[in-house]
């Protein structure tokens, strides 16, 4: 399931290099994620600039761009907006055409490789569904729309079933059966990481060699949803409307994948986890998917409508949207310079010096970036047709995600030729040891950085860790 074998996508491994064709994957799925957010963005209202935004802010956040290694999640996690966008079409031009559409692009996503995250597009599916069968855009009953989209889950369903059922006898009979509840726990975002969203590297810096090592809960690219400045200060700036039928589906989405993520809300977590299959997945951090989508749009949506209120309206609401982001900032800096004792406290622990260290980029550099997009909104809210406003907006965004990006995926992407990467080293040593074809390679730890890619190389298994681990083999090797 993992390798995404029938991903029609990754097929590009019998034609080219294994090297070209992982990158090429990359690339595809970036892609494939910014269009099919823009497409979604533009059906369900958003001008042409916010889906521009909401585009960049899902693409390239911090649940896509922290994923180059994981590239069966990337792959899966880049057709949930394609997906969503499939339903929002039906619900506004129903056809047969549109519903066979949401059902392939629904088994396309389970062919991309990883099953978590495929639930949680259904969760998605479901949810938007409910929240708006009684809206004035659905152009049938609500009865027939509910019938309509279970008739497209189930036909994508019974599309993926080829590998579906096989995958789920086979988890059956592996460690994946059940998952430890505490596994569940370590895996979801504590609250005091909620400021990951202003301040991502606030607990250091993901990658070995790192300048300011990560040190917070889980790992890193779990438990990032960073989507830049300028989408939270227009998400914010929507409270005021949260009740709009246009916006309610995204505000309750967003507020489910957090509920998914965040450790603190316990029963959330027993009840997620007693949902048929979501057992078998204990990283529930990754909820912060659909809170990305989710803010995503809200941004989009939020730069739409701020562009037909009057100036003095939309001028208040935005500045409010800014006041409480920065307002939030200001008090973490706070708690920092007041010694931090609750970050102190943190996993069993105390922080490393220099998290309080308020020269290190981790705290300044989002400050500034905070200040310049705050700054920007302000300029094009009182000119939002002018290009020079929007330029200035689509420049700081980029210049956030950019940077953000580039310390995020520093080493792990492009893919690098065999001869140039550190774990084709490590695997020289072991063939030259074990020559047997029939090999299985199992590292722990961080010596090889790519899971995916080696598989192309001969190996039968090699990933950082076993996704799929049968309990016999698992005894065998002494659990």
């Amino acid at each position: 399931l993992q390798a995404g074998q029938l991903y029609p996508v990754n097929w590009l491994f019998a034609v080219v290099p294994p090297v070209v064709a992982m990158n090429l994957v990359t690339i595809l799925s970036y892609s494939l994620a910014a269009t099919g957010t823009y497409a979604l963005a533009r059906e369900i209202g958003c001008n042409v600039f916010g889906a521009v935004i909401a585009a960049l802010a899902f693409a390239f956040g911090g649940s896509m761009i922290c994923r180059p290694q994981h590239t069966n999640i990337l792959n899966s996690a880049a057709w949930m907006p394609v997906v969503l966008y499939w339903l929002v079409r039906f619900r506004h031009c129903p056809s047969w055409g549109v519903l066979a559409a949401g059902a392939v692009s629904i088994a396309i996503q389970f062919f991309a490789g990883h099953g978590q995250i495929w639930l949680y597009t259904l969760l998605v599916v479901l949810i938007y569904t409910a929240s708006t069968a009684f809206g004035r855009q659905t152009q049938t009953a609500p009865g027939r729309y509910f019938f309509s989209v279970l008739l497209m889950v189930g036909l994508g369903i019974a599309l993926a079933a080829v590998q579906l059922l096989p995958a789920m006898e086979l988890v059956r009979q592996s460690t994946r059966a059940t998952v430890d509840f505490g596994k569940v726990i370590h895996h979801s975002l504590p609250v005091e990481q909620l400021s990951m969203f202003l301040f991502p590297y606030l607990f250091g810096e993901p990658g070995a060699g790192a300048a300011y090592p990560y040190w917070g809960n889980s790992y890193f690219q779990e438990l990032s949803g960073y989507v830049g400045i300028v989408p939270l200060m227009l998400a914010c700036a929507t409270v005021p409307w949260a009740a709009r039928r246009r916006l309610l589906p995204f505000w309750i989405l967003g507020g489910v994948g957090l509920l998914i993520a965040i450790r603190g809300f316990l029963p959330s977590k027993w009840l997620f986890h007693a949902l048929p299959g979501f057992g078998a997945f204990p990283v529930m951090a990754r909820g912060l998917l659909i809170v990305d989508l989710s803010l995503a749009l809200l941004s989009g949506l939020a730069l739409t409508y701020l562009a037909k209120l009057p100036r003095d309206t939309a001028s208040r609401l935005l500045r409010r949207g800014c006041v409480i982001v920065l307002s939030v900032m200001v008090g973490i800096v706070a708690v920092l310079a007041m010694g931090g004792e609750l970050l102190n406290r943190l996993y069993d622990g105390p922080a490393p010096a220099w998290t309080f260290d308020a020269a290190r980029p981790g705290l300044w550099v989002p400050l500034v970036l905070a200040l310049l997009s705050g700054a920007v909104l302000l300029v094009w809210v009182h000119w939002p047709s002018g290009s020079g406003s929007r330029s200035a907006v689509l420049a700081v965004l980029v210049v956030d995600l950019l940077y953000f990006g580039m310390l995020s995926a520093k080493g792990v992407w492009p893919i690098l030729p065999p001869h140039k990467a550190e774990w084709m080293t490590a695997l020289d040593r072991l063939a030259a040891r074990d020559a047997s074809p029939a090999r299985m390679f199992h590292p722990h730890g961080n010596t090889v950085r790519v899971g995916n890619l080696p598989g192309a190389f001969g190996l039968a298994s090699l990933g950082g860790y076993e996704g799929l681990l049968f309990t016999r083999y698992s005894k065998f090797m002494g659990d």
